[in-house]
């Protein structure tokens, strides 16, 4: 049995490695085509161009990974029943349910290793690459700067400093804006819990303005306050602070911190449980493709791959659905989150007692 085991390891990491390579190069070759014209329209360097694609390609590993479980799974399994391995296997007693759990211990070793490479290497190249994919691909300023999670926006009057953006409803949350003269000299600074698009125009219901004078400060609230940013709801739209680029600690931190201001942060709440049930959907990809591998199909590697991309498609776009169901606060976050993994689950379950 212990032989059985490991050759069933040894040929699942076979499989997955060829198809990790094999996917992950695909992957790159799309993605050169796609970004390499707005690297070099913006006089990118060839070696900012190889960097680019570099921090690129964990992000690529992250994301593919689920598929390439799923397809591992299935052309192993194939690939034993074509030899009539399988058929062997079963005649000395071995069951089903034996056969998996070679697999899915192999699932279970990758969906940690992606997890802690969540936690490590992504949330780094994640940041270095979007400040790069803002600077050579999209040509915007390099003036705007995102830490711990906020937006720091140095506009031709001063400096703003955004806690949450929602260019859909055309919102901004805790605003302040330090109004600078072409010294650099604080002038005064702007606090508004609120910020709309009214007019053509960004203003604040209520605002706290405190000016800096020469040897004393004044401060007074002002309604309907209009403000100077010149960037529209549209152009926020890439702005968001992205919780690709932080950790769980640090997305849990934010998460407090708004809570403890006041904010909703629903959105960030489902970003945060996502981190623990995305990494583990490999798990979940091998469960469900072991009893399609189980039962051999005649068409062989091209079938075992057309399913495999088909059930992951599948499980991407119920991802896609849930988190966005979250991000509507028509679902728990707990439960936008972990439902691709929980309906997967108990499908595969369903289909392996059913092989």
């Amino acid at each position: 049995m212990k032989i059985f085991t490991r050759y069933i390891i040894k040929e699942f990491s076979k499989l997955f490695l060829l198809t990790l390579s094999a996917m992950t190069l695909l992957y790159l070759v799309v993605e050169v085509f796609e970004r390499v014209d707005d690297l070099v329209e913006h006089n990118a360097e060839y070696g900012t161009i190889i960097r680019y694609f570099l921090l690129k390609t964990p992000a690529i590993i992250f994301q593919i990974i689920p598929f390439v479980t799923l397809i591992a799974t299935v052309l192993t399994l194939n690939t034993l029943s074509r030899n009539r391995e399988l058929i062997a296997a079963k005649a000395l007693g071995i069951s089903s349910a034996l056969i998996a759990i070679p697999i899915l211990l192999s699932a279970s070793v990758i969906s940690v290793f992606i997890f802690i490479m969540n936690e490590t290497v992504l949330p780094q190249s994640n940041a270095r690459l979007e400040e790069m994919k803002r600077i050579w691909v999209e040509g915007k300023s390099p003036e705007i700067v995102f830490r711990h999670n906020k937006v720091w926006l140095k506009g031709r009057d001063g400096i703003y400093n955004i806690k949450l953006i929602n260019p859909e409803k055309r919102i901004l949350k805790g605003l302040t804006f330090y109004k600078l003269n072409r010294n650099s000299r604080l002038l005064a600074r702007i606090e508004a819990r609120e910020v709309v698009w009214k007019d053509g125009r960004w203003r604040a219901p209520r605002a706290k303005v405190t000016r800096f004078g020469a040897d004393h400060l004044t401060t007074q609230f002002e309604l309907d306050k209009s403000l100077p940013l010149k960037e529209r709801p549209e152009d926020l739209k890439s702005l968001n602070p992205s919780t690709n680029t932080i950790n769980i600690r640090r997305l849990n931190s934010y998460i407090n911190r708004l809570e403890e201001d006041g904010y909703n942060a629903y959105h960030y709440k489902v970003d945060l449980y996502n981190k623990f049930t995305i990494p583990f959907a490999s798990i979940f990809m091998a469960l469900l493709g072991i009893p399609f591998g189980l039962k051999r199909l005649k068409s062989g590697i091209a079938s075992g791959i057309t399913l495999s991309l088909c059930l992951g498609f599948s499980y991407w776009i119920l991802q896609a659905l849930s988190t966005s169901l979250g991000y509507g606060e028509m679902l728990p976050p707990l439960l936008a989150s972990a439902l691709p993994n929980i309906s997967f689950a108990a499908l595969g379950v369903y289909l392996l007692t059913d092989t």
